[in-house]
C-alpha cells in the first residue's frame, strides 16, 4: 500500500514539473483520445474498446506501449525523482 501511495506521489510531483507538451508532442489523435479515456476519464480497456470498436487486447496493448513511451520521456526530461516534503 505505501509503495503505491509512494508511486502515485512520484508520479504527481513529476507532473507539475514536467512540461507536458514536450511529453505527449507528436502523439496521434488515436493515441491522444485513449489516454485521455484512460486517465482523464478513468475508463476501463473493456469501455474503451466497447465505445471504439476495438479489440480489447489490442486496446491494452496501445495503452500499456503509451504509458511507457511516455515515462521515457518523461525521465529523460528529469534526471533526478522529485524531492519530497
Amino acid at each position: 500500500m505505501y509503495d503505491d501511495i509512494n508511486r502515485r506521489l512520484y508520479y504527481k510531483k513529476l507532473y507539475e514539473q514536467l512540461p507536458i507538451k514536450c511529453i505527449l508532442s507528436d502523439l496521434t489523435e488515436d493515441q491522444r483520445t485513449l489516454l485521455g479515456l484512460n486517465i482523464v476519464e478513468e475508463r476501463r480497456a473493456e469501455e474503451i474498446a466497447r465505445m471504439l470498436n476495438r479489440d480489447v487486447k489490442e486496446v491494452r496493448w496501445e495503452l500499456n506501449t503509451l504509458k511507457t513511451t511516455l515515462r521515457k520521456r518523461a525521465r529523460a526530461l528529469v534526471k533526478e525523482p522529485p524531492e519530497f516534503i
